[in-house]
């Protein structure tokens, strides 16, 4: 008896919130002629069963379908020629948002504020603070206004954004590495360039070529950090005497942003357009 698929049933399916959320199918396949736990393996591996990552249909686009993803498949073992595979299907935007092909126009990312710690001599308009006081008679100093520029701590917030989804790449480690350390070069996630900083990207594999034709696939994270001062550094000149910038410091000569930070167009790098926020 030689090896085949017998055929298919739908063993049960899930519904929450109003979508078909998970299926389950049953194969049926015959003409096994392994022993023990080969039996498992060549029901597997029989060339009509569906693989890890294929994709099925269910319902029309046009009335709300959403594609359904292979995601485990369990064999079970009836006799010594015969076996039974539970095929476990997930809503595919439940899984990961396709990077290359989203539900919507923007990938709708995940959003967190936190206070970050930060210190500066200039207020919020740009102009550096500076504090005077009118010295009595005092040797070593004349009558009069003494001025000095300050620099001073204070807390501000910043967004952090976490994009997540399924890219098609064979080489995840080229978009990683045109992304991190970089910033945004034109407007992104509803920013102007320099504001948004990749902080952090890391990948794992979803599955590599199967029956259905689909390339390799990977699960990819991104970590994206707003600054609203941007974040190429700031330099200012110190008094040695007094250890505080003095004060009247010329915008461009006394202190100035210094250009560090390389810049990317990440919507480009990974394939996708962003709504951030």
């Amino acid at each position: 008896m030689a090896l085949k698929l017998d055929g298919m049933t739908l063993l049960e399916a899930t519904e929450r919130n109003g979508a078909l959320r998970r299926l389950v199918r049953v194969a049926h396949v015959s003409g096994i002629t392994s022993s023990d736990w080969d039996i498992l393996t060549q029901a597997l591996n029989e060339a009509g069963i569906p693989q890890f990552g294929d994709v099925l249909s269910t319902v029309a686009e046009d009335k709300g379908g959403q594609d359904m993803v292979l995601v485990e498949r369990n064999p079970k073992i009836l006799s010594k020629t015969h076996a039974e595979i539970h095929l476990v299907y997930e809503n595919f935007a439940d899984i990961e948002e396709n990077l290359d092909n989203p539900v919507a126009i923007r990938i709708l990312a995940n959003m967190r504020v936190n206070l970050n710690q930060k210190s500066t001599n200039l207020d919020g308009d740009g102009n550096q603070v500076t504090v005077s006081y009118t010295y009595a008679s005092i040797p070593g100093h004349d009558d009069g206004l003494v001025t000095q520029g300050v620099e001073f701590s204070y807390y501000e917030p910043q967004r952090t954004m976490f994009v997540r989804g399924i890219k098609q790449t064979g080489a995840p480690w080229l978009i990683a590495n045109n992304c991190i350390g970089k910033t945004n070069i034109k407007w992104f996630a509803l920013e102007e360039p320099g504001m948004w900083l990749c902080m952090a990207c890391d990948w794992k594999l979803a599955h590599r070529n199967t029956s259905s034709g689909r390339e390799i696939e990977y699960y990819m994270n991104f970590e994206f950090q707003f600054n609203p001062d941007g974040w190429d550094p700031s330099v200012t000149f110190i008094d040695e005497v007094t250890g505080k910038p003095p004060p009247n410091l010329i915008k461009g000569t006394g202190y100035k942003t210094v250009t560090k930070y390389k810049r990317a167009d990440f919507e480009d790098q990974i394939g996708a357009k962003f709504q951030g926020g």
